[in-house]
């Protein structure tokens, strides 16, 4: 893979990892809701340190680079949540629907109205 692919995943990596860390630092009382960003973060570094230093055949290197993509996107999914819609004070009022984000989709009633008193779009299938 070329260096400076690499290079930028690594800037990509710190930068998400900082903002992880920090997050943990500010809710330390809420750490066990971390469980699923831990494993992004930790999938991430484990896909970055095989594309930087383990070198392999095409198919492996575009996989693994497809692994990194996942943790990081997921990753960053779970951060803006905790950073963003999980502080929204719960109310019997839904909070205005924020459109800049996609959308959540869950089969799940219970976390659709937890998400819709959020403000967060959500589509339950």
């Amino acid at each position: 893979m070329r260096k400076d692919l690499v290079r930028e995943l690594n800037l990509l990596h710190k930068m998400l990892s900082l903002k992880i860390r920090s997050l943990r630092d500010q809710f330390a009382k809420r750490a066990h809701q971390f469980c699923e960003l831990t494993y992004c973060k930790m999938g991430m570094t484990f896909d970055w340190c095989a594309l930087d230093c383990a070198p392999k055949m095409y198919t492996l290197t575009l996989l693994t680079f497809a692994f990194f993509q996942r943790h990081f996107l997921k990753a960053l999914a779970c951060h803006n949540y905790f950073a963003n819609w999980s502080l929204h004070p719960t109310t019997d009022k839904p909070h205005d629907v924020d459109l800049s984000v996609m959308s959540a989709i869950t089969p799940h009633i219970e976390k659709a109205i937890h998400f819709y008193m959020q403000g967060v779009p959500v589509w339950l299938i």
